[in-house]
């Protein structure tokens, strides 16, 4: 099997350490079943962009995992109001006719929001997945699904899966603790 990273963040809490990344082979993932490609982290720390989320994307579904690509805006382009074109930039480097399978799953998370206890009002975020199944669409398959991600909470997870346009959520920090990770599986 071709070697291509894919990025795991491990949120370490408990001893302290904050946001550690680990890359690994697909060879050593074995017992994984889907890979989270671009998070906020690549896109704003690393700068991982382009051909090489293409080459994870691709190298995700040849070894039978489920890749969910992740997207988002920055505060600055969130006040600015670019959002819609900072996540159409992210999606069109990101997929094309090659890595555009059926199955693809895409996960709105704004950076501005993630671990702020803030997130974009329930109608943005629908304008956000309209957008998002567009552009997926044109590349060339429909989307699985669209997720949302970015300080998912007990209190805010009902509005969001009320929505038909939020196909799901991507629980980070809040997965975390025990009883806040339950009530929103209760949701």
């Amino acid at each position: 099997m071709k070697t291509i990273e894919i990025i795991i963040i491990i949120v370490m809490t408990l001893v302290g350490f904050g946001i550690l990344v680990l890359v690994m082979g697909l060879e050593t993932a074995f017992f994984m079943a889907g890979a989270v490609i671009g998070c906020w982290l690549l896109f704003t720390g690393l700068g991982i962009i382009g051909d090489l989320l293409k080459r994870k994307i691709i190298e995700a579904q040849k070894a039978g995992m489920q890749p969910v690509l992740c997207v988002g805006e920055g505060l600055e382009e969130h006040e600015a109001g670019d959002a819609e074109t900072v996540i159409e930039r992210q999606l069109r480097e990101a997929l094309d006719q090659d890595n555009v399978l059926p199955g693809v799953i895409v996960s709105y998370e704004p950076v501005w929001a993630i671990g702020s206890g803030k997130i974009p009002s329930v109608k943005t975020i629908e304008q956000m997945h309209k957008k998002i199944r567009t552009i997926v669409t044109e590349l060339g398959n429909p989307p699985e699904a669209v997720l949302y991600g970015g300080s998912v909470k007990p209190g805010n997870v009902k509005d969001l899966l009320a929505s038909p346009e939020i196909d799901g959520v991507l629980v980070g920090g809040a997965s975390l603790k025990v009883a806040s990770f339950w009530k929103i599986c209760q949701s």
